[in-house]
């Protein structure tokens, strides 16, 4: 066998194998999707306890869809599971940085007593998006 078959034989194998990892993380993503949706149809209906756990399996599941972090995070809130919330939202944020993201951090800083951290994070909320702070304060 020639070097050149062998490298073609090398190339079609990871080939294969790269698109099986493709597969299984697309596999991934549609099984989280399904425990996201479930979580939302929960959520509405006030089942708060079950909605988390559908989120949870979501992002355990496939930890790179923001929106199961967000919805948590909310749903944490209805719990009063501020802690773990406070969690949740500083993943929304650090992937997504926005200044209601910065403010929703600050305010729940504030329901936990953290007035100093609430603080620091509504400046940055002011020095990092000045223009979303000036058109709120306008409204």
């Amino acid at each position: 066998m020639t070097n050149q078959w062998k490298v073609m034989l090398l190339i079609a194998f990871f080939g294969l194998v790269l698109g099986q990892e493709e597969s299984q993380s697309t596999i991934n993503h549609k099984k989280a999707m399904g425990f996201y949706n479930e979580g939302e149809k929960l959520y509405k209906a006030g089942k708060y306890k079950e909605a988390e756990k559908m989120y949870s399996k979501c992002i355990f599941t496939d930890s790179s869809i923001d929106a199961c972090y967000n919805s948590r995070y909310l749903t944490r809130i209805n719990l009063q599971k501020l802690d773990s919330a406070l969690g949740d939202l500083k993943t929304v944020v650090e992937r997504n940085p926005s200044a209601r993201g910065y403010m929703q951090l600050g305010n729940l800083d504030m329901k936990l007593g953290k007035c100093k951290d609430a603080s620091a994070l509504f400046k940055k909320s002011l020095k990092e998006f000045p223009s979303a702070n000036k058109e709120r304060s306008e409204e």
